[in-house]
């Protein structure tokens, strides 16, 4: 795997660190007797919250470094996972009633979350169609082949 994009080991260990917390989240004690606010799993929220932006922020980066396709298809994978993860956190928090409890300003953020997961991950998605798409090209087209075709399409312009 390539790791001259520094971005990319950030989000890589980022990602790690987000799914410990999930994984805690969904098999963590919860509070079962009023008044029910379970302190603990709004922190952990929080944590998650926190380590999801900043692994989105290494996502942008990343792709501004225009990284290979292997690169890409590996962000594609580790992003799955994470969306994958992320929905059944979210899913259990929303099934055990759990909004009303929730700080406004957090719900927010969980959302936006929810959101940008879906965002980049389709970013990846259409980058790694157009690379494709471009490796396809140049394997159909010899070598030399597309400046032999500008160099005409310009000479004909001229006459």
């Amino acid at each position: 795997m390539e790791s001259n994009i520094p971005a990319y080991s950030e989000f890589s260990a980022t990602a790690a660190t987000a799914t410990t917390l999930m994984v805690d989240f969904l098999r963590g004690p919860r509070v079962s007797e009023p008044p029910r606010v379970d302190v603990q799993r709004i922190a952990r929220l929080q944590e998650l919250a926190d380590v999801l932006e900043k692994g989105l922020c290494d996502v942008e980066h990343a792709l501004e470094q225009q990284p290979s396709l292997t690169i890409l298809q590996s962000l594609k994978s580790a992003l799955a996972a994470l969306r994958e993860q992320y929905s059944a956190c979210w899913k259990s928090w929303r099934e055990e009633g759990e909004r009303g409890q929730t700080p406004p300003v957090l719900w927010a953020r969980l959302q936006h979350v929810n959101k940008a997961l879906t965002e980049r991950y389709q970013d990846v998605c259409d980058l790694i169609f157009f690379e494709e798409a471009k490796e396809e090209e140049a394997e159909l087209m010899p070598p030399g082949k597309l400046e032999d075709l500008v160099q005409a399409a310009h000479q004909e312009g001229r006459h």
